[in-house]
């Protein structure tokens, strides 16, 4: 009796799992419908000490284009005046972005200073219209 129950769950499970994971995946490479406005911030990082927004032009050879909005984090343990590192994450480094938990670049750089910074193209920075073909 246990092997037949066995034998019904475990393909229900792995049915169930492939399709979730399928969901996943499709998700996380989807395009983004939106960009954040120059100007704006992400709600979960809002501008402090600690997370800088900067206006960039999208185009520096025809500024009527508009300008896009970068980042950067400062670690929380940051100290001026002293050795400093910064950090341009790849789009490697989806979420970035973000990041709640310091530990994994805390435990990279022993201790300094580091400056995260989030460039165009990486998430949470994504351009819609490059994915798509668009001009906004």
């Amino acid at each position: 009796m246990k092997w037949k129950i066995a034998a019904i769950l475990l393909p229900a499970i792995i049915v169930i799992s492939g399709v979730y994971g399928w969901h996943e995946y499709q998700n996380f490479n989807a395009v983004p419908l939106t960009r954040l406005a120059a100007g704006s911030y992400y709600p979960e990082m809002p501008p402090d000490e600690y997370h800088h927004y900067l206006q960039i032009p999208i185009n520096h050879q025809d500024p009527s284009l508009g300008n896009f909005t970068v980042f950067y984090l400062l670690n929380p343990e940051f100290k001026g005046g002293e050795n400093v590192v910064f950090w341009l994450c790849d789009n490697q480094q989806e979420a970035v972005g973000l990041t709640t938990s310091w530990r994994d670049f805390d435990g990279s750089l022993g201790g300094l200073s580091y400056v995260l910074i989030g460039n165009r193209g990486v998430s949470p920075t994504l351009f819609p219209e490059v994915l798509t073909k668009t001009v906004p």
